[in-house]
């Protein structure tokens, strides 16, 4: 299965493992800890009183929690970066429900940032965040925070307890030979049903990925989507992995209305433009340009906006 999420980490180097999946799982509250309450408060007592008259009191009162979060992969907060975020002046970052809907369907001020630095203006807010934001641990807020004109935060602001931790991103063993670069042109549709391998994957205008099962991609190299299309079938996942940088052009819509069918994972940087949408899970090793439409969670070295951009955290990809 492909892991999409992008997460940055220092050095970060990717490292190839026998096992798919990037570990996930951030620092910050997020010790695994694995909420899915599936503690089912069955109180089964089974008191069989011999006559077989079984008065079994199962009222099956399953108090789980878990409304379909995957813990293993679930993020403590929506947007993270180890070192910066500036939100801009004309950008929004919000919060939705992707069980309920997607964002058109309506959105929330419930949306959540950190950020680990304590150094100033680590996080710099000239937009609008509707929502909560913390620094990192120990940091002065009044000045690791910064306001510009209009600049506002509808929730906390406050520091972390401890700085969350950015995942390794670790490429699956047993992927395919590569089958080379891959272009996809103008009116062509590549359809993937099976784990695939290549150098670099370009998607030309109009062109279109559909993914059929749930299958791993590794991009070994750069990808760059200009007014292309990447769909994947229900109840399937695409597991992106790149080793260069993503860039999501003009007119480019990657996913769907579920950004955990795909998750993306980057050695490199990834580039919103204008006018393109991307809705995944997404970490990086480096930073995230976002001047187009993103929804689902990110997690990387820096965030940078710029006027337009639209971010929306996907609540249901945060853990319980």
């Amino acid at each position: 299965m492909l892991l999409l999420s992008l997460i940055a980490c220092g050095t970060g180097k990717i490292q190839l493992a026998d096992s798919a999946g990037s570990g996930g799982a951030d620092g910050d509250a997020d010790t695994d800890t694995d909420a899915d309450s599936d503690t089912d408060a069955d109180t089964d007592t089974d008191t069989d009183t011999d006559a077989d008259s079984d008065t079994d009191t199962d009222s099956d009162t399953d108090t789980d929690t878990d409304t379909d979060t995957d813990t293993s992969t679930c993020r403590a907060y929506g947007l993270v970066a180890d070192d910066s975020i500036s939100v801009a002046y004309g950008v929004a970052i919000d919060a939705y429900d992707s069980r309920i809907g997607p964002p058109s369907s309506g959105t929330s001020a419930d949306a959540t940032v950190a950020v680990n630095a304590t150094t100033a203006c680590a996080l710099s807010v000239t937009g609008t965040l509707s929502g909560s934001a913390w620094v990192g641990p120990g940091a002065d807020v009044a000045s690791t925070i910064c306001y510009g004109h209009a600049g506002t935060i509808s929730g906390v602001a406050s520091t972390l307890s401890s700085s969350v931790t950015l995942p390794t991103i670790a490429v699956p063993g047993g992927l395919p030979t590569t089958i080379g670069a891959r272009s996809v042109g103008w009116n062509e549709t590549w359809e993937v049903s099976s784990d695939t391998t290549v150098d670099s994957l370009t998607l030309a205008y109009a062109s279109a990925v559909e993914v059929t099962s749930s299958v791993t991609v590794l991009v070994d190299g750069d990808l760059q989507a200009d007014s292309a299309t990447v769909t994947v079938a229900s109840g399937a996942v695409l597991d992106l992995y790149v080793t260069g940088d993503v860039r999501v052009g003009w007119g480019a819509t990657i996913g769907g209305d579920d950004p955990a069918q795909i998750r993306i994972h980057a050695l490199g940087d990834v580039t919103l433009d204008y006018g393109g949408t991307l809705t995944a899970v997404v970490e990086t090793n480096g930073a995230f340009s976002a001047t187009g439409t993103f929804a689902g969670t990110w997690i990387g070295s820096s965030l940078t906006t710029n006027w337009g951009g639209q971010l929306h955290v996907d609540e249901a990809q945060l853990c319980p």
